[in-house]
């Protein structure tokens, strides 16, 4: 499946909570965690706040108003002023992707590494919009650092003009 990362507007927010809210429940699965996600997320959306704040992103599929993923981003200026740093904190799925889920149907897995793969690569294409020249992606559980390990490795044959390093549990990705 095709995803990408976007900044979300009140229409989207709201299909997207209508979605997770009704899956949640249709699932049996708690929706303390979602509503909270989504509570966190519309008060994120204004993309133009200042520096250190805290953004939501969609990760969304084609043609599609509800994210499947919400995208916890922070930019932070630097001293010297001209750049920053964009970190992607974490990734929230929605119920349809929750663990239980992913058990029951296996290749929704695939379907989870291409979101996070998504929101990889849009965090790093965000650097224009957020300029920044190093992006750094936080493992948050041990199997997305072990992802980040994995992807470090990759990454290393693929960049032409940027670095990649491990920094504790950062993937920290440098353009020169």
């Amino acid at each position: 499946m095709s995803y990408f990362i976007d900044q979300f507007d009140q229409a989207k927010l709201d299909a997207t909570r209508e979605t997770w809210i009704n899956s949640a429940e249709a699932l049996g699965i708690p929706s303390l965690e979602y509503n909270r996600i989504l509570q966190w997320a519309s008060t994120r959306i204004d993309y133009k706040a200042n520096n250190g704040d805290s953004y939501a992103y969609g990760i969304f599929h084609k043609d599609s108003q509800e994210a499947v993923a919400i995208v916890d981003l922070v930019y932070t200026k630097r001293s010297n002023g001209d750049v920053g740093w964009l970190k992607m904190l974490d990734v929230s799925l929605s119920p349809t992707f929750a663990p239980t889920q992913i058990l029951a149907v296996p290749e929704r897995y695939n379907e989870v590494l291409a979101i996070y793969a998504s929101a990889i690569l849009g965090t790093a294409q965000l650097t224009s919009d957020h300029k920044a020249r190093v992006v750094k992606l936080y493992g948050r559980d041990d199997d997305l650092f072990r992802l980040f390990v994995a992807l470090n490795e990759r990454l290393h044959t693929l960049l032409q003009n940027a670095t990649s390093k491990m920094e504790g549990r950062w993937l920290v990705i440098s353009a020169h």
